[in-house]
């Protein structure tokens, strides 16, 4: 683990255990309008309503698997489509973290007329695939809203200009474990989406601007617990 990572992750967890007990309280009140902006929601959970058809092609596990999973989560969460943000004056970026024993989180963030902001969900569980057929139960359990100050959306900026963001793949070609987590990284900017998905990485500069997001969010995550994955 590199330097970055090693900062990055300690002020995670440093974070998460000082905003465990407030982690449930409802969202703040904003002082920047433009935070309450609101983007449309899909009426449903199917796939095509968040991920145009072929957006995580050649790898067909995520193509006609995983990407109902993300759906059937970005739903529950109440979360937009980026495939709407992306046609609005917004430049908006989002974290989408499943992983196989935890709750969803998604954190997402935005610029727009009059500043930045955040919105950071978690679910209550985690959706099951019971005799081989996907079982949705997880439910919004956190719902927080804040305003971002310049330095923080700066260091967004930073950490996904240092990752090559919107040069990156969408899919790496490796194959899926049963087990882990989907780090999916959405990015809307003057028209322009990008996604780019992996399964559970450990280091780099993917990494370093996903846990960035995290560490943003304030949601409680405990790396020395193994919930880091």
């Amino acid at each position: 683990m590199n330097r970055i990572t090693r900062s990055i992750v300690l002020a995670l967890v440093i974070v998460a255990s000082n905003a465990a007990c407030s982690s449930h309280r409802s969202p703040a009140a904003e002082s920047i309008s433009c935070c309450t902006l609101s983007f449309t929601v899909p009426s449903n959970n199917q796939s095509t309503s968040y991920f145009p058809v072929g957006t995580f092609l050649p790898d067909e596990v995520r193509e006609k698997g995983l990407v109902n999973w993300y759906s059937r989560s970005l739903q529950e969460m109440a979360e937009p489509s980026f495939q709407t943000i992306a046609g609005a004056d917004v430049e908006s970026y989002r974290f989408l973290w499943l992983r196989s024993f935890h709750p969803g989180i998604s954190v997402r963030v935005w610029k727009c007329s009059s500043g930045h902001c955040l919105t950071a969900k978690q679910l209550d569980g985690v959706d099951r695939y019971v005799d081989g057929k996907f079982v949705p139960s997880a439910k919004l359990a956190i719902n927080n809203l804040r305003s971002l100050n310049a330095a923080e959306w700066d260091g967004v900026l930073a950490m996904l200009d240092r990752s090559h963001f919107w040069s990156t793949p969408t899919v790496d070609g490796k194959p899926m474990a049963n087990d882990g987590a989907e780090w999916l990284l959405e990015g809307a900017k003057e028209s322009q989406y990008h996604v780019v998905a992996r399964q559970s990485p450990t280091n780099g500069d993917y990494y370093d601007a996903c846990v960035f997001l995290l560490k943003l969010s304030s949601l409680k995550v405990d790396a020395s617990k193994g919930e880091l994955y």
